[in-house]
């Protein structure tokens, strides 16, 4: 046996309910009407007996012990429209099947159903991630790494094995241009943009579904959506009590443990649902450990026309730092080597402090309320709270005193640099906001008014944590830099869905967006800003449906966003030098806070597709036009904190053809893939280096894989199943440069190092076998994810000459 097998990782879970020992006579199968995939917990009741059964993960059923004749079937299920039917036994085994519609019932309705598409309705370009898929497919890997076989996605985490920091991309915009809500509520952070995935990394194991739309305009709250958006609903609740265990193990000593449970419905009121997991894990990378504890606590009580829910969920987070890449090539015993292609040297942190480790924890708080006013109107209101507080402790050998502000004006008597040090950066945020719709349906119309008013907060310091030498008047609790910052916004927003006629349905949205930076409070500084913005955004489709199977769809939107903070001022770079970025007055000294330097994005958007269905086959393609002015890209350098620093191009063009398909190619045989490609320019961008000015139109932008392709084929029978899956990224240059191609001379240097991530095609292994009939219980599954199953040395991403390696062969 491979030594690699030695880390077997067993990823069990346990689902105890009673199962019936009566032999079957009705057999069945239930499937969702609009996805066609099987229902789970629907229950199918003979009526005039009031007997049944209920739906396992496969969406099968059977009811025993039937005497031939005449019975009246119906299945149920939370958030469904229940199905009646009629079947008469002659024998002793009969079958019928169920497609059960979704339903607009009060409790289910939990995100906003304007940003929520609808196949052959919605003129969007959409992905749906179902509850099977996810129940499938999670372990312990980041939602990104889950969301990475979507068409036009790519993912890469720090640590190398997808857990801890994870990132994301859409058409190559990375996640601070993709708005990600959480039943409905924003999760994008006010001054960064950025999605910080690692403060709940267990959270798919209480999800319901994903849906991801790719372009602009796709979402009302939150920040606007350029590369797309990204809608996560968390689980309905089981209608009948569940006890569910996850267990496992992997390679870098991965091991994982979870606990959920469900009280099932109530006297018809009330459920409950909790999952509380720990992961653990060495990371790839050395040093890239973790030690995460996630909860996700939820409350929903039902009365005839309203629905109350709670949910509270976040994790506990302890991490060691390793937001650097690696370089490409090492000194080894006097000689020159490609360290990324050696299987040791690959795995270096550069980050290598005991001490330099995370610790930070944002728990959510939501109140989602649901009330049907009439047959035809419904009101929602979401309260939310979110409440993150910690630290990094990162190595300050680097600095001097006067980056520590120990100098004679603050107070200190001079002595040599700090030298060996650790600075602990701390931030506070508290966000908190109101989100309330009104729905408007009739038979050919869906109308949604909504309001968006949130405020955040946020409290940030540096300190010396330790240092070799310091003044004699150095204190502990003396913060080098301190600064508060807010953000107030307030958007509302329009959507309407009109169906002309049964095949033609017209779409229009309309925001407006009003949103405002804050910083005051700084210590030494004493800089105080205030900056709106304010944006109207327009969007426009139609969908016209040729036939059951085939139809086309057509998009217009544009968008603007404003630009993160960090591009207005740094402060925590103030003692590094850091100044606003804003013009200066006429006295060449004083800042006019009312001119920044960086510019909104703005962006026209032209999405055109088509999508086919039949019982066997589902497929779509679409092509997009994205002119963006504006666009904030990376100029090559990265800030202290790993993170690429960013300014404005003037024209950027996005341009691409994506198209997927579904294939049941027999009865167990299910093979998906996708197909992506795209050009993305710069028409128009002149960056400085000392004097000279460089331009830089024509070159591709860093980050954007031009060719992206998935594949999958699964075979599903009885209590086993197998999935294969293959993923191919294309070429990804790493700074806009596109490798000196307009200074070729750059490239002759000896120790030149090529700008890009090279394409690479890596395949993934999952097995899993159900013992649940052979112990008498629903669910017994042992599973065993193989990833990166030829043991491949690739990289995932790059910034500069600094590079992210995957990890080789993996469980």
């Amino acid at each position: 046996m491979l030594n690699w097998l030695r880390t077997l990782i067993l990823l069990i879970t346990v689902a105890i309910l009673p199962v019936s020992t009566e032999a079957a006579v009705l057999l069945g199968r239930v499937v969702d009407q609009d996805t066609g995939n099987p229902l789970e917990d629907v229950n199918v009741e003979i009526l005039e007996f009031k007997r049944g059964g209920q739906t396992g993960p496969k969406g099968h059923f059977r009811i025993e012990n039937l005497n031939p004749g005449a019975f009246t079937i119906k299945a149920t299920r939370i958030g469904y429209a229940p199905a009646t039917k009629r079947v008469t036994l002659d024998s002793n085994t009969a079958r019928i099947d169920f497609v059960l519609r979704q339903t607009v019932l009060p409790g289910d309705v939990i995100t906003v159903t304007a940003t929520r598409a609808v196949d052959r309705e919605s003129p969007v370009t959409f992905s749906n991630v179902t509850r099977k898929e996810l129940e499938d497919r999670f372990h312990t890997q980041g939602i990104p790494t889950l969301l990475s076989e979507l068409p036009s996605s790519t993912t890469y985490s720090e640590s190398g094995n997808a857990i801890g920091y994870n990132y994301l991309t859409l058409r190559g915009f990375d996640q601070r241009r993709i708005s990600v809500m959480i039943n409905g509520v924003p999760q994008n952070d006010p001054e960064d943009h950025n999605v910080y995935w690692v403060n709940f990394p267990d959270l798919a194991s209480s999800l319901e579904d994903i849906q991801v739309q790719r372009g602009s305009g796709s979402a009302f709250y939150g920040p606007a959506a350029i590369g797309g958006s990204i809608n996560l609903v968390t689980k309905r609740f089981s209608r009948e009590p569940k006890l569910t265990v996850t267990a496992g193990y992997g390679s870098y000593d991965t091991r994982k443990l979870g606990v959920t449970l469900n009280s099932g419905l109530l006297e018809d009121r009330l459920a409950l649902h909790a999952h509380f997991s720990k992961t653990m894990t060495d990371g790839y990378r050395n040093g890239a450990w973790v030690d995460f504890l996630s909860y996700f606590f939820g409350a929903t009580y039902y009365t005839a026309e309203t629905t109350t829910r709670i949910h509270i969920y976040g994790s506990l987070n302890r991490d060691h730092l390793n937001f650097y890449g690696n370089s490409r090539f090492k000194t080894v015993d006097g000689a020159r080597v490609d360290a990324l292609r050696d299987k040791t040297l690959r795995r270096e942190n550069p980050i290598v402090g005991d001490d330099e480790i995370e610790d930070f924890h944002q728990p959510h708080y939501e109140l989602i309320h649901e009330r049907r006013l009439s047959p035809a109107v419904t009101l929602h209101n979401t309260l939310f709270y979110v409440q993150g507080g910690g630290f990094f402790d990162f190595d300050g050998s680097w600095a001097d005193t006067t980056y520590y502000r120990l100098t004679t004006e603050n107070g200190f008597t001079p002595v040599a640099n700090p030298g060996q040090s650790l600075i602990r950066a701390f931030v506070n945020n508290r966000q908190g906001g109101w989100l309330p719709r009104l729905s408007y349906r009739s038979e050919r119309s869906r109308t949604e008014a909504g309001l968006e008013l949130r405020y955040h907060q946020s409290f940030h310091w540096g300190k010396v944590r330790w240092a070799e030498r310091l003044p004699s008047e150095m204190y502990p609790e003396y913060r080098f830099y301190e600064f508060k910052g807010a953000k107030w916004i307030a958007s509302t927003y329009l959507n309407h869905n009109y169906r002309v006629t049964d095949q033609l349905n017209l779409m229009a949205n309309l925001q407006l967006a009003y949103k405002r930076y804050g910083l005051f409070d700084e210590k030494f500084v004493n800089t105080e800003f205030t900056v709106p913005y304010t944006f109207f955004n327009p969007q426009v489709g139609a969908n016209f449906n040729l036939s059951d199977r085939l139809n086309l769809y057509l998009n217009y939107s544009r968008t603007s966003r404003e630009p993160r903070r960090k591009n207005l001022y740094d402060a925590s770079a103030s003692s590094g030098g850091g100044q606003p970025e804003f013009e200066r007055r006429g006295d060449g000294v004083a800042f006019d806070f009312g001119r920044p330097l960086a510019k909104p994005e703005k962006l026209n958007d032209i999405e055109i597709g088509a999508g086919y269905r039949s019982p066997k086959i589902h497929t779509n393609v679409n092509v997009f036009w994205m002119d963006f002015r504006d666009e904030i890209v990376k100029n090559g350098q990265l800030d202290l904190y790993g993170q690429p620093v960013t300014g404005n191009a003037d024209q950027t063009l996005h341009q691409g053809i994506e198209w997927t398909a579904a294939l049941r190619a027999a009865r167990a045989v299910t093979i998906s893939g996708n197909l992506s490609y795209s050009r993305n320019t710069f028409e128009n961008h002149t960056i400085f280096e000392g004097a000279q000015p460089l331009a830089l139109n024509g070159n591709r932008i860093a980050g954007f894989p031009d060719l992206l392709a998935n594949a999958r084929i699964t075979y599903e029978e009885k209590e086993l199943r197998a999935s294969l899956s293959a993923q191919y990224v294309g070429k990804q240059y790493t700074d806009n440069t596109e490798n000196n191609r307009k200074t070729p001379d750059l490239r002759q240097s000896p120790d030149y190092v090529d700008l890009f991530v090279e394409s690479y095609t890596v395949l993934n292994l999952s097995l899993a076998y159900d013992l649940g009939r052979t112990l008498r219980t629903k669910r017994f599954e042992i599973r065993l994810d193989l990833n990166n199953l030829f043991d491949r040395l690739y990289e995932t991403h790059g910034e500069g000459a600094s590079f992210f390696p995957a990890s080789t062969r993996s469980l």
